[in-house]
C-alpha cells in the first residue's frame, strides 16, 4: 500500500502493534524517514527514475544485552515504485540486542541502477 494512505498505514501499524507499548513505529516515523531518504537519494545526484526498487528497512531499538526477557519490537520495510514509497512489509519480531542497547536504526538500500547513477564527489 502507498505510505500516502495515511489511513490505512496507521491501520496496519495499529493491527501489527496490537498490544504492544514500547519499540512501536508511527506513520510520522515513517514519513520522516522517508524525508530523510529522499534528502540522501537527491544528495548522491540519484535522478528520481532510477530509485525505483529503493528500500528502507526499518528495525527497533536494540535492548542491552543484561535485558532479560524476549524484547519485542516493530519492522518494516518500504519500498519505491513508480511515483511513491510503498509500505511492502510490517511485522513484530524479536528485538536484537547490543552491548548497551542501541536507537532503532533506518538503512537505505540502494538497486544497482541507483548505484550506478551516484555522481563522483568533487573535491
Amino acid at each position: 500500500m502507498r505510505l500516502t494512505n495515511k489511513v490505512a498505514v496507521e491501520k496496519l501499524l495499529s493491527e501489527v502493534q496490537a498490544r504492544a507499548r514500547v519499540r512501536c513505529l508511527s506513520y510520522t516515523e515513517l514519513a520522516e524517514a522517508v524525508e530523510r531518504a529522499e534528502k540522501r537519494l537527491r544528495a548522491l545526484g540519484i535522478p528520481r527514475r532510477a530509485w525505483t526498487g529503493c528500500r528502507i528497512v526499518f528495525e527497533p531499538a536494540r535492548v542491552p544485552n543484561s535485558y532479560r526477557g524476549v524484547p519485542k519490537g516493530t519492522y518494516a520495510v518500504l519500498e519505491f515504485h513508480r511515483r511513491s514509497w510503498h509500505v511492502v512489509e510490517v511485522h513484530r519480531d524479536q528485538a536484537k540486542r547490543h552491548p548497551y542497547g542501541a536507537l532503532s536504526r533506518m538503512t537505505l538500500h540502494l538497486t544497482d541502477a541507483a548505484k550506478a547513477e551516484v555522481k563522483p564527489l568533487k573535491l
